[in-house]
């Protein structure tokens, strides 16, 4: 075999070899419609150019990559990352609480905390304690053969509505393979404020035991009125983690929109530690409530808003960040629920085109200019003036009345 020859082979078989691994680097791609019927967890980068619909009771675990699609449907859940250890317990065989309740319906009781139902007002979700009767002691049993080590939880409080700081003050979190033996304390906070109606906080601690029970127990409440009979705690929901399987850095559900189209997610649930990213000039309604993800919200191009209708939740956890670039908006048309977030202004645009708003409702969060951006107030914007905070960084915010 000539030279000639020599290097032709070389060259076919580096240019075969070449091909072999840009196939396999290639994000997997749906140019239409895809629908996922059983659990499924991604493994690269994926895209769908069409509606991802996520089948009822099916989990898409984006477990550390990122995800886009042209639009959401179906009743299933897109999370990341560590997933809430605990279960709804309808038949009372792993929540355990002595405290008497005082909400006025007799479905106010411990098991609340763990049924997977964020509604943060009305008394058949909620949990409420008046002082007389605390401390609220509850415990979770994994259950026999099955301890789960927790170094990580979530407190959501409430109500909606008008009562300010019933939030947990003082408490302390156990856990123990015996209930009837030596409970070990894992974490405990004291003097805690809850300034607001609705907040999610997270804690984490050391703690490398997997223990069957875990008890928290809340001595004190940070309301201070003593109207109706007060002090009242009140509790919406308690999530336990093992946050090793909390990815460092959220993956991404991109949803890209092209210019002149509308795209609304009204029943897929966002979960974990997933950060939400509007791509594409289009307009993105955010329509599910009760969104629990952590992760954000970054506005990269076009428009995303809320639905008109005044729900609690729907870019996630209470006191993640919507991000918006230059060029993008996130309107909040005339939804008075959006004071929940904090605001980073990466030159966008917050406006509201939607109905105006009473001067009762909170309607921005917190806000963080890194860069010249804008407010245009048509509609009506305005703060319920306990604890607005913008920051300007040095920029400049422009308001169009």
């Amino acid at each position: 075999m000539n030279n000639l020859a020599r290097t032709r082979k070389f060259l076919m078989e580096r240019g075969m070899m070449l091909a072999a691994v840009a196939a396999l680097c290639v994000v997997p791609s749906w140019a239409a419609d895809r629908t996922i019927s059983a659990d499924y967890a991604l493994s690269a980068d994926e895209t769908v150019d069409g509606t991802l619909t996520v089948a009822s009771g099916v989990t898409v675990d984006l477990n550390g990559h990122n995800l886009t699609v042209g639009g959401l449907a179906g009743d299933g859940t897109i999370t990341a990352g560590a997933q809430d250890l605990t279960s709804p317990d309808p038949d009372h065989e792993r929540v355990y609480s002595p405290t008497t309740f005082s909400g006025a319906n007799p479905t106010t009781e411990a098991i609340n905390l763990f049924n997977n139902n964020y509604v943060r007002g009305g008394n058949t979700e909620r949990v409420l304690v008046a002082k007389k009767d605390l401390p609220l002691a509850v415990t979770y049993d994994f259950g026999a053969g099955t301890p789960q080590k927790v170094d990580m939880y979530k407190v959501y409080v409430g109500p909606l509505g008008s009562y300010y700081g019933r939030g947990p003050k003082t408490w302390t979190f156990e856990g123990t393979d015996d209930t009837n033996g030596t409970w070990t304390v894992l974490h405990s906070k004291d003097n805690e404020t809850w300034p607001t109606t609705q907040e999610t906080r997270t804690y984490t601690f050391e703690n490398n035991t997997a223990y069957r029970y875990y008890r928290i127990s809340f001595t004190a409440s940070s309301e201070t009125s003593t109207a109706n009979g007060g002090p009242y705690l009140e509790l919406v929901q308690l999530e336990y983690f093992d946050s090793s399987a909390v990815p460092e850095i959220p993956p991404e559900l991109r949803v890209n929109v092209p210019a002149g189209a509308s795209v609304t997610n009204s029943t897929v649930e966002i979960g974990g530690n997933v950060r939400l990213v509007k791509q594409g000039a289009g307009t993105f309604v955010a329509a599910r409530a009760n969104q629990t993800y952590s992760g954000g919200n970054h506005v990269a191009a076009g428009t995303i808003k809320p639905t008109s209708q005044n729900v609690d939740l729907l870019f996630g956890a209470n006191g993640t960040d919507i991000s918006v670039d230059s060029g993008a908006a996130f309107d909040i048309n005339g939804n008075s629920r959006c004071s929940l977030y904090r605001y980073v202004m990466n030159g966008g645009t917050a406006m509201n085109s939607g109905n105006a708003l009473g001067a009762n409702y909170a309607q921005l969060g917190d806000m963080t200019l890194t860069a010249n951006s804008y407010i245009d107030s048509i509609g009506f914007f305005k703060s319920d003036g306990t604890s607005l905070t913008i920051d300007l960084g040095g920029n400049t915010l422009q308001v169009t009345p």
